[in-house]
């Protein structure tokens, strides 16, 4: 055809439609719209009852109709019909008479009167003549938004349409003038704006020429990076012109998120350029915690850190100093200048939330984080030895335990993974949760558990699975023999003391324990339900099951949860196989830290009782030396006790020895917020003895001011994640080192970690400390120099597995280097001399280094005998002997191992606290993740179900009433109305310590019953963005409510998950207080 053109079309597959609002957020940033105006909007809306709800998410745009209305009634000409297809919007030329808005039934074209701006979608026009795709698909989580040519067979969109012909809906009152937008929807329709198409109304007028694939032809510069607006750290591209970043998208190279980014990672840009942040270092000239500050230079802040930190040095001793450096990674300058500083004391944010969670795993097998093998594509090796890429998902069974993964993003190819393993593999998705989360909307089966008996229901899975195996019934062959006999120690024992405990009566409930009616009385779940999933997760192979944070980690019982869903994994047979539960944090590309080395081999002494001994500074931890030996990598939410009642070591060559805490350095983290009780992290804080301050000096590094900086002694301006250099390792299934390299020049007076550490590291030399200058930071000449040395024996990991992943190289093999040609190692000896990693390839090769992966990693190839490198055990197999030390009960004072132990999380709260105070309080992620991640306007529109737009007016935010999404009391709408609250009232939660909190209900059917749900560390800000800030009084910041009593002995996790509250209206509140008031008067007057 002579004059043929591309005609454009869309496909919104709602299957695949996560409620991420990436594409809402991604289109404003796109054409730089204000906030509130957008081209696309995400409808999410909840239908259906408890507990049989469904919530149901859809994207609306313009539907660039094949007949379109709007241009007809156009009288100006401002909106036409291109030959391509696409309705566009001429601004200069629009009349603004709505002749439009009142046409367009779908209610894609909007005005937005306060900017007098008209708005519809263009389907990024600009993009599209550069041969890109627009914004909102290009960016999509859960690559549910499809684009492409409509009028050639062989394209993409047209074979999808043929594909799903039966499932093809338009949007219902749009259809006379044929939209080109259109919507999969397999099974039921749930949305009545919607109908099914016949496909054969539209004339496409297919050519017989071959497609041609347009390449993108744009000549801007777009520079590869690692976002870092979460712990998630995609790959990211971004945009520069004339030395300003432009715009964000997803790097396609990263097999982590696949050239997608969420609705954080698209609002980067606010959070990089926010007015906000601190611009020059400062120092305190008030009170701590009044907001008083002193600009000054960056000299004299080091030099008065520095002096403060060697007077301290020399009066207590290096490990009177403590380091923080958050959940943000880029740490390793920090970690080398203090320990070689001298102090073991350093911390990431490991040291809060995940400890509980990771237990099992790291009992069980050695690995911190093994994961469900649900990220796609994988990079393999075929049978020819090929590199290939796999798309197809084996995953059959997943079950989320107190996850999100879908809203609180930890994993970002989960949330394309989850729903496309649903649709192309038919994989069964069960979700366990009191809320009805975005997850749990989009699973096959959600069961509203009672908040702290997750271990409950997974003991009662293990009891069925054990005591109904049956080797001879393919339909009850739950437990994998082989496996067990020949990859696992301890199985024996550890079945014997569970199954003892199983045969005991709870004397609470008259019960055996873990039997299903003892679940169903613990968890709430029906015990029907309860041997379903029990069967589900025994006959289903492969399966994997996932556990959360804070729905089962923040408990006190988690570390139960967690040993109970690896066993459950392992005695399936799903560890380590396709689709089961992998490892990820053992097979996490090495980096050679050089923090990890100093001070490593050196000896120091301290006087002990009179004695002077000896020993390794890393012996002086306040947590793995002291109260918490087995922590997994120390504990921050005990600092503040710390900080009041020092430190006395229990174990090592300086047992006896006693330190104070008098300096904390604070770095990207708000512990105060997120770190255990607020009130307390306040109190030690400002602390004092003898008119003195208990904690001498407390600075804060970061691009933003936040709460725990509020309280610093002195301020320093870290650069954002687009100014300074660093590498990511994620958790990832395949293994991934990603660059993060430098895009902007530092905004303001910010500095890099690694100038950050150099130049405090001469400060404290200049100063008199002698062991930085016998450590010598500052041999590195540069970030790239330091990164260097970190990918030098990079990827550092073993040729093991099926498929091996090097077949022309030994089993075993050690490979260091570029993925097609690394340096291979066998026994020490190089065999095969290839190219090491650096940050010039990284570069050279999008930002992005990925090295094959593998499966069996535990099993030789050569007929199944143990690997000897996975896992990570003493043994080389799979340990179910966990050997915990428990009191006897026949004797006092004497004490037992045991394989199993057994401890009901719930047993904590006495019947009369029950009866008290008959709420559990439950906490989740929101979309902005953060607590900084708040200034990103853009954000604050996004809801969750305990995140939704009920402000009051903000005068200085200048926000109107119900237009910032601010936390709430999520409560279910039966008891709300029972007790005869609405949506929209400030309540009260009181707890059993007579702490409280003040927030607004949200009435939903999205919550179980006696469970109160409400965001964490997002509310009560007094330092954040205006909007919050200004509704800080209504907003509830939750771990005031935290019980600091209440750790975990072993793990030293904290309970953030373990609270019981009462729900008092503040109307009837004042009430009470106007009626004392009025007695009080009363017998005055008398």
């Amino acid at each position: 055809m002579e004059n043929y053109v591309d005609k454009y079309g869309m496909i919104i597959d709602l299957d695949k439609c996560i409620g991420c609002y990436t594409c809402q957020v991604s289109c404003q940033k796109e054409h730089n719209l204000p906030r509130k105006a957008g081209r696309i909007k995400l409808h999410i809306q909840d239908i259906g009852s408890y507990p049989n709800q469904k919530r149901i998410f859809f994207p609306a745009l313009c539907n660039h109709c094949e007949m379109p209305i709007c241009t007809k009634c156009c009288s100006s000409n401002a909106l036409y019909l291109t030959e391509q297809g696409v309705v566009l919007y001429d601004e200069e030329k629009c009349a603004y008479c709505f002749s439009c808005l009142k046409v367009c039934t779908s209610g894609a074209i909007r005005y937005q009167k306060e900017f007098n701006l008209l708005n519809k979608c263009d389907f990024c026009w600009e993009q599209l003549q550069q041969g890109l795709q627009p914004a909102c698909v290009q960016n999509c989580m859960g690559k549910a938004l499809h684009f492409g040519v409509l009028n050639h067979e062989e394209s993409e969109i047209v074979q999808m349409l043929k594909e799903n012909q039966n499932y093809l809906y338009v949007q219902k009152t749009l259809t006379s003038s044929l939209p080109k937008v259109f919507y999969i929807q397999r099974g039921k329709n749930h949305f009545e704006s919607l109908t099914s198409i016949d496909l054969s109304l539209y004339n496409f007028q297919f050519p017989r020429s071959e497609l041609v694939q347009r390449k993108p032809i744009s000549k801007q510069t777009y520079i590869n990076t690692v976002d870092l607006m979460c712990p998630a750290e995609c790959s990211i591209r971004v945009l520069v012109e004339d030395g300003q970043a432009k715009k964000i998208c997803g790097n396609p190279k990263s097999f982590n998120n696949q050239g997608t980014i969420c609705a954080k990672g698209a609002a980067g840009l606010e959070l990089v350029y926010s007015p906000q942040r601190i611009k020059v270092p400062l120092v305190r000239v008030g009170e701590r915690g009044s907001g008083r500050w002193k600009e000054v230079s960056w000299n004299y802040a080091l030099d008065e850190i520095s002096k403060k930190l060697l007077n301290i040095k020399k009066r207590y001793g290096a490990e009177s100093v403590i380091l923080d450096c958050g959940d943000l990674t880029d740490t390793e300058p920090y970690m080398m200048l203090f320990h070689a500083f001298g102090t073991p004391n350093t911390f990431t944010h490991s040291a809060i939330c995940d400890t509980n969670r990771r237990w099992g795993s790291k009992l069980m097998m050695g690995d911190e984080r093994p994961l469900p093998d649900i990220q796609r594509p994988v990079l393999l090796r075929n049978s020819s030895n090929e590199m290939y890429q796999k798309q197809e998902h084996d995953i059959k069974l997943l079950i989320n335990v107190g996850a999100n993964p879908l809203v609180a993003t930890r994993f970002h190819y989960m949330s394309r993974g989850i729903p496309e393993a649903q649709v192309n593999n038919q994989m069964y998705y069960v979700v366990i949760d009191p809320a009805f989360t975005n997850s749990a909307a989009k699973a096959d089966m959600w069961l509203p558990v009672t908040p702290g008996t997750d271990a409950e229901l997974l003991a009662c899975m293990l009891s069925y699975i054990i005591t109904h195996d049956n080797r001879e019934n393919k339909n009850a062959s739950y437990i994998d023999h082989n496996f067990i006999e020949n990859y696992t120690e301890g199985w024996g024992e550890f079945k014997q003391e569970f199954l003892n405990q199983s045969r005991m009566k709870d004397e609470t409930n008259g019960f055996l324990y873990f039997s299903p009616e003892w679940g169903e009385e613990k968890t709430g779940i029906e015990q029907s339900k309860i041997i379903q999933l029990a069967h589900l997760m025994g006959i289903t192979k492969p399966a994997a099951i996932e556990m959360g944070m804070h729905g089962g980690a923040h408990h006190l019982a988690g570390d139960v949860t967690s040993v109970l869903a690896n066993v459950i994994c392992a005695v399936t047979g799903n560890i380590d196989v396709p689709g089961g539960l992998v490892f990820s944090g053992a097979v996490k590309p090495i980096l050679n830290l050089p923090s990890r080395r100093i001070n490593g081999s050196s000896t120091t002494f301290r006087i002990v009782n009179g004695e002077k001994r000896y020993g390794n500074y890393l012996q002086l931890h306040k947590d793995l030396y002291g109260d918490f030996p087995l922590a997994w990598r120390g504990t921050v939410s005990t600092i503040p006790s710390n900080i009041r009642n020092g430190i006395t070591l229990k174990k090592g060559s300086f047992r006896g020895h006693t330190y104070p805490i008098k300096a904390f350095i604070n770095r990207t983290g708000n512990p105060l917020y997120t770190g255990g009780n607020t009130n307390e992290w306040i109190d030690a804080f400002q602390a004092e003895q003898n008119g003195e301050k208990l904690l001498e000096l407390i600075v804060h590094i970061d691009t933003h001011m936040n709460e725990t900086g509020r309280y610093a002694d002195f301020i320093l301006p870290e650069c954002s994640y687009l100014e300074k250099m660093g590498l990511s390792d994620q958790y990832t299934i395949n293994p991934e080192i990603a660059l993060r390299d430098r895009v902007i020049a530092p905004q303001y007076e910010s500095k890099t970690p690694f100038w950050i550490m150099q130049n405090l590291a001469s400060a404290l030399v200049e100063a008199g400390d002698e062991e930085i200058a016998h450590n010598k930071l500052n041999c590195y000449q540069s970030e790239e120099d330091l990164l260097n040395t970190q990918l030098r024996s990079c990827p550092g990991l073993r040729n093991i597995g099926q498929p091996l992943p090097y077949a022309q190289y030994p089993e075993g093999a050690l490979i260091e280097g570029i993925p097609d040609n690394p340096n291979v190692y066998v026994e020490g000896e190089l065999i095969h001399k290839g190219e090491s990693l650096t940050v010039s390839w990284l570069r050279e090769n999008d930002g992005v280094a990925a090295w094959p992966v593998s499966y069996y990693r535990y099993r030789s190839s050569n007929g199944g005998t143990p690997s000897g490198y996975l896992p990570m055990t003493g043994s080389g197999k799979f340990q179910f002997n966990f050997r915990y030390k428990v009191e006897s009960s026949d004797k006092a004072g004497c004490y037992k191992t045991t394989a199993f132990m057994w401890k009901e999380n719930n047993s904590q709260f006495t019947e009369e606290i029950k009866k008290q105070y008959p709420f559990y309080l439950i906490t989740g992620r929101t979309h902005q993740t953060g607590t900084m991640t708040q200034v990103c306007s853009s954000l604050a529109d996004l809801e969750t179900e305990a995140n939704r737009k009920l402000n009051d007016v903000l005068v200085q935010a200048k926000c109107d009433k119900n237009t910032i999404a601010i936390p709430v009391f999520l409560l279910n709408e039966t008891e709300g109305n029972e007790m005869g609250i609405h949506t929209g009232d400030k309540i009260r939660l009181e707890n059993a310590n007579g702490t409280h909190l003040i927030g607004k209900a949200f009435l939903s059917n999205a919550i179980k019953a006696g469970v109160i749900k409400t965001t964490f560390g997002s509310g009560g800000r007094k330092v954040s963005a205006k909007a919050f800030v200004e509704a800080a009084s209504y907003t509830p910041n939750v771990n005031r409510m935290y019980d600091s009593s209440k750790m975990n002995k072993i793990t030293g996790m904290p309970s953030f998950g373990d609270i019981m509250v009462r729900v008092v209206k503040e109307e009837e509140r004042e009430d009470e207080r106007c009626g004392q008031k009025r007695n009080h008067q009363n017998q005055e007057c008398q």
